[in-house]
């Protein structure tokens, strides 16, 4: 899991990448993601958009709920001709900014997992 406070990111998009190996056989890709309000997640494979993810838009009910959580699964396409390279994961988090309330010293986290 990487929570983007650690790494100085406490609002706007963050880009994560990674190198996958041994990933020949690979058929879908799995992302558990922490955002705000109308927060998205979009993936690549390989420099291919794989999809996008995003929360679903409040109502009533949920519209001061600080933290939203999700998994997003998408297919992945096969691998280039050229085998034996790892293949490069990029995603986008929108994560939106964090609750403001004023009665919390703790801000919900936003963070990535797979």
């Amino acid at each position: 899991m990487l929570f983007a406070d650690d790494y100085g990111f406490h609002y706007g998009d963050v880009w994560y990448r990674a190198r996958l190996t041994d990933a020949a056989d690979l058929e879908s890709v799995s992302l558990a993601y922490s955002t705000g309000t109308q927060g998205l997640l979009m993936a690549w494979l390989d420099g291919e958009p794989l999809g996008t993810h995003r929360m679903p838009v409040p109502d009533k009910s949920t519209a001061r709920k600080g933290s939203w959580t999700a998994t997003a699964t998408f297919e992945t396409p096969p691998p280039p001709a050229s085998t034996g390279s790892p293949r490069v994961l990029s995603v986008l988090v929108r994560r939106m900014a964090h609750d403001m309330d004023g009665g919390s010293a703790r801000l919900p986290t936003r963070w990535l997992g797979g």
